[in-house]
């Protein structure tokens, strides 16, 4: 015999489902019982995988995770709506999940569907939670391309000096730094640049400004690095000691007298005039 019974009324949780037969005599047989468990509430599934693969080192392991609450039911991965390949783990613990997929496969700049799901002892499943997963393992780039290596911080430019340089990331931040000054530039059509004011940064045969960059993915450039010399002392001491005052001189004179000296560690060159 065979039939059917509704019971989205009835609760969830234990049952007792109860059979009775009567035959065409009246006689009546003793009923049948049978104990269920009512469970239709749809597990629950989340995946909180990282968007990126930003690394080549872990393309035949990448980590993949998420909450869950079919406690001992397995979760499935998938990618492009087929099995993942390589799925390592994936137990519903507690409330969380781990695995790990290989997405080796996968061609640099791709980006595919991974989704997750799982069906409880019940066999009811979850819907499906899905997210985009893009392979981007290549580095971006940065460099300082202005001013020229060795180029003077002084008195005049020490609180507005710029720099700039190129970059890969349009939108994406270049992050400029002279000793404990720094500050952010945008890069934008492969360019970027940055006014720092280095006022605050003592005087230095050696001034290194630092730029790094990163794209979306995570994946940082090769620092690119500038050294400068910052000098906003002024000559100490300058001073006409020959001819004396009043020489009466012809067509030529040689002109001599004293000045600073040069700092340890600093270049200077200095411009004297003579106005006749």
């Amino acid at each position: 015999w065979q039939g059917s019974i509704d019971l989205s009324s009835l609760s969830e949780g234990a049952l007792t489902l109860s059979a009775d037969l009567k035959d065409i005599a009246g006689n009546t047989a003793t009923t049948a019982t049978l104990a269920l468990t009512k469970s239709a509430t749809l597990p629950q599934i989340a995946l909180t995988a990282a968007p990126y693969v930003n690394s080549t080192s872990n393309l035949t392991a990448f980590p993949v995770s998420g909450t869950c609450n079919a406690s001992g039911a397995q979760v499935q991965v998938l990618v492009d709506g087929a099995n993942a390949a390589g799925q390592s783990g994936g137990t519903c613990g507690g409330s969380t999940w781990s695995a790990t997929i290989n997405v080796s496969a996968f061609a640099d700049g791709s980006t595919h569907a991974l989704t997750a799901s799982v069906t409880d002892s019940s066999g009811n499943a979850s819907v499906s939670t899905s997210q985009s997963l893009t392979r981007d393992t290549t580095l971006p780039t940065v460099a300082i391309t202005s001013p020229s290596a060795g180029s003077y911080v002084r008195q005049s430019n020490s609180s507005s000096f710029t720099v700039s340089g190129t970059c890969s990331e349009g939108g994406r931040a270049v992050s400029v730094a002279a000793g404990s000054v720094t500050g952010i530039a945008t890069c934008s059509s492969g360019t970027w640049s940055k006014t720092l004011d280095l006022t605050s940064v003592a005087d230095t045969a050696s001034l290194v400004v630092t730029a790094d960059h990163s794209d979306l993915a995570g994946n940082s450039a090769t620092r690119s690095t500038r050294s400068f010399v910052k000098d906003t002392v002024a000559p100490a001491s300058f001073a006409i000691t020959s001819p004396t005052a009043g020489t009466i001189v012809g067509t030529s004179v040689v002109v001599s007298g004293t000045c600073a000296a040069v700092e340890s560690g600093h270049r200077r060159r200095d411009r004297q005039s003579l106005v006749a």
